[in-house]
């Protein structure tokens, strides 16, 4: 979990600076962000709910 989260932040602090610390880099960060964490969602729920609806929660 915490190389996924290293990896967020790694990649969305590239997708930032690519603003030159504009004001826009802070909305490409959050927009990154979020992309990044439903995707990694979706990627969890692919690989394991099967177990939640075999098992409970």
């Amino acid at each position: 979990m915490r190389l996924a989260v290293n990896y967020r932040a790694q990649a969305c602090r590239g997708e930032r600076n690519l603003y030159s610390g504009g004001a826009a880099g802070l909305t490409a960060y959050a927009a990154c962000v979020e992309t990044l964490t439903r995707h990694w969602i979706s990627d969890l729920k692919a690989a394991y709910w099967w177990r939640v609806e075999k098992f409970g929660s």
